[in-house]
């Protein structure tokens, strides 16, 4: 139900409407169907898919520069299902991933990290 009203707000605002009355509209309608209490969670969910639309630059995150070079074609695969662009991506280095690679554009992430890797194993041997 948060998401309908998150979808309905910004499609609202991208729509053009003015940004007070949408939120008036907004209070109107959780107080007639009794759902005040997401408000807050309505309003952190538009803050966030507004930025992620905003974002266009494709990222990628790395263990070492040499793991760039040695993934390139599975990064440039991965930036494009996201809908993103490798020659565009901004590449980060974190020695923390160990090896591979994580790859986000507009909110959607793709983590083929080593790390997250070890992290699903040892939750799934650990339950």
């Amino acid at each position: 139900m948060k998401k309908h009203y998150i979808n309905a707000v910004v499609s609202l605002l991208h729509k053009g409407n003015d940004i007070d009355v949408v939120l008036a509209n907004l209070v109107t309608t959780l107080q007639k169907k009794g759902h005040e209490k997401l408000h807050s969670e309505i309003l952190k969910g538009v803050i966030q898919k507004l930025s992620f639309e905003k974002s266009s630059n494709a990222r990628v995150v790395v263990a070492s520069a040499h793991d760039a070079e040695k993934q390139q074609q599975s990064i440039a695969t991965a930036l494009q299902a996201l809908g993103g662009n490798a020659q565009d991506a901004t590449v980060t280095v974190d020695p923390t991933l160990i090896g591979g690679f994580i790859a986000s554009h507009k909110g959607r992430l793709i983590n083929h990290s080593y790390k997250e890797k070890l992290v699903s194993l040892y939750r799934s041997i650990t339950k």
